[in-house]
Formats: structure tokens, sequence, C-alpha cells
């Protein structure tokens, strides 16, 4: 029986020193609820002066290596050199500036983008298909300024000027949306551009980014099933 008991302390003891090791080694809290943000594509520059601040972008996923100009022409380039060709749809009007941002979502590329189209901006967000690259859906944008997405589960949390809103990845649509913010609560704008979105509980926070004014940023907190407005926080 003593021999027993001491094999169990042993035993005991094993376990509970595995679990500190699995628990320091595990991914950590924002990997386990399903929670990361949406990355930046890298922009280069074009060799001559133009209007667009970027020619193309390039980015690294899933053992890829991927490029998109600015007229939405696109390529994928695997580890044995073999390049595949893709388009990211725009009117031909429209051009992708500024910025990109990407993600991967159940083995498919998405592409979070601002367009401008002779002096007016927007932006979308398109999934294409992570082995034929063909489009899945888009979803438009109707604001510029468009900020990094953060992916929960199966949903996106994104933001423009004056935008909020969260978008169910699996269909492409909207769950719920607010694009009326800019002159809503204060009539010289507010909401210009926003941070990446925080998750904290059942609600959402929209922080509007500090680097664009000198004061303290505004805030906006909405219930993240709902879209509820449940708080305003505007600084003089």
């Amino acid at each position: 029986m003593r021999n027993y008991m001491k094999l169990m302390a042993s035993n005991l003891k094993w376990l509970v020193m595995m679990y500190v090791i699995l628990g320091f080694f595990a991914p950590s809290t924002f990997s386990q609820r399903g929670i990361r943000p949406f990355l930046e594509a890298e922009g280069q520059k074009p060799s001559q002066p133009q209007l667009h601040d970027f020619d193309k972008w390039s980015f690294s996923l899933g053992g890829f290596r991927y490029e998109v100009d600015k007229s939405g022409i696109g390529r994928r380039l695997d580890s044995r050199g073999k390049y595949t060709r893709f388009r990211v749809r725009i009117q031909n009007d429209e051009w992708m500036e500024r910025v990109v941002y990407y993600a991967e979502f159940k083995r498919d590329l998405l592409l979070l983008c601002e367009v401008n189209a002779g002096g007016y901006g927007s932006g979308f967000v398109v999934r294409l298909d992570g082995r034929t690259l063909r489009q899945v859906w888009r979803v438009h944008i109707p604001a510029f300024n468009v900020a990094q997405g953060l992916i929960e589960n199966n949903s996106a949390y994104l933001a423009a000027i004056g935008f909020v809103a969260k978008l169910n990845l699996d269909s492409g649509r909207y769950l719920w949306k607010h694009d009326n913010l800019y002159r809503k609560y204060r009539k010289e704008g507010a909401f210009n551009i926003f941070e990446l979105p925080e998750i904290v509980g059942k609600d959402v926070i929209y922080t509007e980014n500090q680097e664009m004014n000198n004061r303290k940023p505004n805030t906006i907190r909405l219930n993240k099933q709902t879209g509820r407005v449940l708080k305003v926080e505007l600084n003089p």
C-alpha cells in the first residue's frame, strides 16, 4: 500500500510538471480564442514620382510569396519557383492605394484593401480560393482610411473613416455596420482613422488613431454580437 501511494504521488508530480511545461509553451489566449489581426503587406514605392504612394505590395503566407499591384494584378510564387497569376477585381477607373492587409481563412486568402477612383476613396474585402485564387466573394467598404481588421473565429471587425462593421467571413455578408459616425457625434468630424479593434468580453472597442490628433483619442464601444452602440467617448 505504501509503495502504491509513493507511485501515485510520483505520477501526480510528473503530471503537474507536464501541465506547467505545456502551459508555458501553449498558444497565447489571443490564439486560443481564435482572434488574430490582418497583417500589413509591404508596399513598394514607384521608381518615378506618381500620384500613388505604392506601385505594388508583397507578403508571404502559407509557404507562398504573393505580389499584387495597384491595378489588382497579382501573382503567387511557390517553393519550386512556379507562378500562379490572379486578379483582384476593381473598376476600370479605380486603383489600389495606401495599404493592403492580408490574412488566411480556412486555407483561403483574404485581402483588405483601399481604392481610389479620381478622388473618391473606398475599400473592400475579398476572399480568394486558396487553390485556384478565384474570387469567392467580395464586399464593399463605403469609406476610405481603411484600418487594420481583426478576425475572431469566422468573423472580422472592420473600420474606415466614420465606419465600423462586423463581417461574416463564410458568406461575405455584414452582420452589422455603422457608416455614419464621422459627423454623427461631432459637427467638425470624428473617427477619422482607427487603430486595430480590441475585443473586451462581449464588446468590441474602436479607438481613433492618436497620431492623427494632438489629444486623447475618441473611442466607440459596441456589443460585438448585435452591434449596438454602448458608449461613445469624445475628447476635446
